[in-house]
């Protein structure tokens, strides 16, 4: 149980590789746990276990013992861009990506509320994000291009609305 997502996990898959269509039913039918409410999660879901700072494997084997890595992990999103193209994760490295949904890939189910994205604008340059609760710069600074560098540096020197602690935000 992940307390951050209020999600369950299912904490071992059965290295089973399917292709996107089978991967969902193979969820829905999931019964594990005393739970049958299991699914496949969404792109940043199945992003939110991936642990940045190790590689091959790029999620905590303490709690995801026997994680493959030699393929990536659906999320049941489509690329907004092909509807024959579905997210995955990759927990050899931590990459996302899509690809077609005839390919075969893992499954690793999941349990809990989806929340959809829900913002709402703070009426004083900033906007409130209800998934994450962080607070967003409404307006960049109008650079098109910076170095890294400089980006830190002007998120951490930011004050917007009397808010002082801004930072430069990371992949999650």
């Amino acid at each position: 149980s992940d307390i951050n997502t209020n999600l369950m996990w299912q904490k071992q898959d059965d290295a089973t590789s399917l292709n996107w269509s089978d991967a969902k039913t193979y969820c829905t039918n999931l019964s594990l746990g005393g739970y049958s409410d299991w699914r496949l999660p969404e792109a940043y879901e199945l992003q939110s276990i991936v642990d940045y700072g190790i590689y091959n494997s790029s999620v905590d084997t303490a709690y995801f013992p026997e994680t493959q890595t030699s393929k990536p992990y659906w999320a049941i999103s489509i690329n907004i861009s092909s509807s024959s193209e579905a997210w995955y994760t990759s927990f050899y490295s931590g990459s996302v990506g899509y690809k077609s949904q005839g390919y075969s890939n893992y499954v690793r189910c999941v349990r809990g509320a989806q929340i959809e994205s829900s913002y709402t604008n703070n009426n004083n340059g900033t906007i409130l994000d209800h998934k994450t609760g962080m607070i967003w710069q409404q307006q960049g600074d109008g650079i098109i291009k910076t170095t890294w560098e400089l980006a830190l540096s002007y998120c951490e020197n930011l004050v917007l609305n009397s808010m002082s602690d801004w930072r430069l935000p990371n992949i999650k």
